[in-house]
């Protein structure tokens, strides 16, 4: 029995594994599938778009009681090598020079056992989009704890209770733990991004584990209080134990079955993961089409700290041996003792302990390894990074079947390069041992320890570990784009020349949508209807073809318009709204008497030229009986010519001949000199007083209105009324560009009803003065429509018209002209 107790001590002590496998690699950027084991956030926004583990697995060897000193990895004397050590010939080696090779620890420090063993099957990762990524998992795991184990007690153990100063005392172990569990995991991980706004980066991540368990045992003994009389009698007089295993524990452990004898149950790995990212702008981008990208391939983040809860839940193995009873035994003779098999130990518990039943029929449920880690990472420069990673295990005190993981924190310097990445892990635990590590990443390999001392000291070693993954990973593209048009040179047909993403890059220039290579005008924006070459006015011919490239036109004229119809281009005809005759360039003759229209006095009723397209007319002289006395006809330029009426009297004419409602005004010359005749109208005749006097001074005398004293703001309206007037060239219509001044003279008269305006209309001397009157008195009442239009009364108007007969300028010159042909307009009372 001393045997069996002394060797599965060296083995547990010796044959334990560290937990903390892939320390560096698990927070690395391209971690994949390990990584979701420490934080199952990380699963998206991976730099991996799809990760498939092939195969891994990570072993260690460390205790805190038994030290393997430094020449012992050389040693190959007599008859054993350290390396064949197994617990048969454990007395063979205790025998042996070996012993001196070994550094016990004596020291009042509980002794602790902590083994961990992960087979990695294969698994597979994959990036769902933007914001998502799910990860299928499957690995064996195996745990050993013992916890508490006195150092009185350890000695004895150690030295096959065979220690004479522990003999005959009375000793205590306040609270002995041994558990062990076998299990495997199916995981589903999945992971989304919860928040991607300007700097910050919020994502969060969750794998739902079910739980087979294939293997458990624990063995507690709390207030253990037992004294050794020599080396095979054992007392044990106080002490509350339980003892339990599962139910395919039925030899050696040799003889282990891998069948599981628990429920299915459900286990979470939980994760959130924060980025600061100062720099996003840098990395976004717009590529195919799509704005607002973020680079995939490249880590983004100056800061990021996360926070995960592992392995949460429980195992329940059914029909399973379990038993609480009290250890209290007097003078146990241990010496020959066999309980070489889990059976025959359980015998023997139920031969020196009546109470305890062998039989498995009862349940026990083992917690599983819960953790809490936080993981704080810092981009110190582009591929280098550091790394904080405290890890609190839940040690589940109260709980007496339990497994629990290793607590500690470790500080990793570390290189992450797309294909490769180095990894130095500085670990704490709460064995009290610091350790340096180190990891390397070669493509699909990786490969490294969380303690070099076995390589790098001298000192006596108390444990060492290996860990190594073969996986094959598709990273995330990088983004290539060679002629920077924002087309990737996968998809892109141009791939040496800009283009745009209607295209697949090929270039278009003029950006009208019609490709360069199919495009006659590539570089003036155009129509895909005329293969990309514009028609700006929108007639249908484009515009290196259209005469008129700004104005809708017609194709009988190479796009130039005809407005009227009459067969004379706009640009070419004086009168472009008027159907007109080639001889007058496209102005008309309603009446067809050779004059047209703008200088026919009588566009509707024909007449010779000498009387300005009007029909002639007699002027009769008559008597105050209305006898007439004698005729004269027309002259050339409209006037009537006598030699001896009386001036300044009234005399009498009548009208004789076709149309004389169209005669308007009256010139008498009279001895050669024109003189004004004023019209006046009674009994049926023209009455006409015949001035000696010059019409313009007759005007002036005649017309002394009242000017109304203005304001500077009232003189500025009347003003801008008069110097933005215009008209369309040889006729009364308003142009459209002295509508507002216009529009704000009316809104004055209308703030004044007691004012008046005169309109006085004037040309120069250019035409026929006949018709030069005429257009004077048209345009004099063309303003004075458009403002009674405007809701002025027409009472409120004078409206006078000199023709040609009172120029302000000389009209030799075109300014002067210009000058002359004016509409003046005066306030008056």
């Amino acid at each position: 029995m001393k045997k069996i107790l002394s060797a599965c001590c060296l083995v547990l002590l010796w044959l334990s594994a560290s937990s903390q496998d892939f320390l560096g690699y698990s927070n690395s950027n391209y971690s994949g599938i390990v990584g979701t084991d420490l934080q199952p956030a990380s699963v998206v926004d991976s730099r991996l778009k799809t990760d498939f583990n092939l195969i891994g697995m990570s072993l260690g060897l460390y205790n805190n009681y038994i030290g393997l000193k430094h020449e012992a990895l050389d040693y190959n004397s007599n008859k054993y090598k350290w390396t064949d050590f197994t617990p048969d010939n454990y007395y063979a080696f205790k025998e042996t020079p070996f012993q001196k090779h070994l550094d016990v620890g004596n020291g009042p420090k509980p002794k602790s056992v902590y083994l961990y063993n992960n087979l990695y099957l294969p698994s597979l990762m994959v990036t769902l989009g933007k914001k998502d990524a799910i990860a299928l998992k499957w690995k064996v795991r195996t745990i050993v704890n013992v916890d508490g184990l006195d150092a009185d007690l350890a000695n004895l153990l150690f030295n096959q209770l065979n220690t004479p100063p522990l003999w005959n005392t009375d000793l205590k172990n306040k609270e002995l733990n041994i558990q062990t569990m076998t299990w495997a995991e199916y995981g589903l991980t999945y992971g989304h991004v919860l928040k991607a706004e300007g700097e910050h980066f919020l994502k969060a991540g969750i794998t739902a584990k079910l739980i087979a368990g294939f293997s458990a045992t624990y063995l507690y003994i709390k207030d253990f209080e037992y004294k050794f009389t020599n080396d095979t009698v054992l007392t044990i007089s106080h002490g509350d134990a339980g003892y339990g295993h599962s139910s395919n524990f039925v030899g050696s452990a040799n003889d282990l079955s891998y069948k599981m004898s628990s429920q299915p149950t459900l286990g979470l790995d939980l994760g959130v993961v924060y980025e600061w990212r100062p720099e996003y702008m840098k990395y976004k981008y717009e590529m195919n089409g799509e704005k607002d990208l973020t680079r995939q391939d490249l880590n983004k983040y100056k800061l990021r700290i996360g926070i995960s809860v592992l392995d949460i839940g429980r195992v329940t193995f059914k029909n399973s041996v379990s038993q609480t009873f009290a250890p209290n035994t007097t003078n146990w003779d241990i010496h020959n003792i066999s309980a070489n098999t889990v059976p025959q130990l359980d015998s023997v518990m139920h031969q020196r302990y009546i109470n305890f039943n062998p039989k498995a029929d009862k349940s026990f449920t083992m917690n599983l390894p819960t953790v809490l880690a936080a993981q704080i990472d810092y981009n110190i420069w582009k591929d280098f990074y550091v790394n904080l990673t405290p890890r609190l295990a839940f040690q589940f005190k109260n709980k007496e079947a339990k497994v629990h993981e290793m607590s500690l924190v470790s500080l990793t310097p570390r290189w992450d390069h797309r294909h490769f990445g180095v990894f130095v892990p500085l670990t704490y635990d709460q064995m009290g041992m610091f350790k340096v590590g180190l990891g390397v990443r070669i493509g699909p390999l990786i490969i490294g320890t969380s303690n070099l001392a076995p390589f790098v000291t001298t000192k006596a070693i108390y444990g060492a570990d290996i860990e190594a993954m073969l996986k094959f990973s598709l990273l995330h593209p990088k983004v290539r784009d060679r002629d920077g048009d924002h087309v990737s040179d996968d998809r892109d047909r141009c791939i040496d020349v800009a283009g745009v993403w209607e295209f697949y890059g090929c270039p278009d220039r003029d950006h009208d949508h019609v490709e360069d290579k199919d495009d006659l005008c590539p570089d003036d924006p155009g129509l895909p209807e005329f293969n990309g070459c514009p028609d700006r006015d929108g007639d249908k011919i484009i515009d290196k073809q259209d005469a008129c490239p700004d104005v809708f036109g017609l194709p009988q004229y190479n796009g130039c318009p005809d407005t009227d119809g009459d067969g004379i281009i706009d640009k070419e005809d004086d009168c472009p709204t008027e159907f007109g005759l080639i001889q007058f360039k496209g102005c008309p003759d309603r009446d067809n008497d050779g004059v047209m229209d703008k200088l026919d006095q009588c566009p509707d009723k024909p007449g010779p030229a000498s009387n300005n397209g009007c029909p002639e007319v007699k002027l009769i002289l008559v008597d105050t009986a209305g006898a007439s006395l004698r005729s004269v006809i027309q002259n050339k330029d409209g006037s009537y010519s006598f030699d001896d009426l009386p001036a300044d009297e009234l005399v009498r004419f009548k009208l004789e001949g076709d149309h004389v409602d169209t005669v308007f005004d009256v010139k008498v010359v009279v001895g050669g000199i024109a003189k004004k005749a004023i019209k006046d109208t009674r009994d049926g005749y023209l009455h006409f007083i015949v001035l000696k006097t010059d019409v313009s001074k007759l005007n002036q005398e005649k017309n002394q209105d009242v000017a109304i004293k203005l304001d500077t703001v009232e003189k500025a309206i009347v003003s801008k009324a008069f110097s933005n007037l215009e008209f369309a060239t040889g006729n009364d219509v308003i142009k459209k560009e002295s509508f507002s001044s216009l529009d704000e003279l009316a809104n004055l008269l209308a703030k004044k009803p007691k004012w008046r305006l005169k309109i006085s209309g004037h040309t120069d001397n250019q035409g026929i003065p006949a018709a030069n009157l005429k257009l004077s008195q048209k345009r004099a009442e063309a303003i004075k429509k458009y403002l009674i239009n405007k809701g002025i009364n027409e009472n409120r108007f004078k409206v006078e018209f000199f023709g040609q007969t009172m120029p302000i300028a000389d009209n030799k010159t075109p300014e002067g002209r210009q000058k002359n042909r004016r509409v003046e307009m005066v306030i008056i009372k």
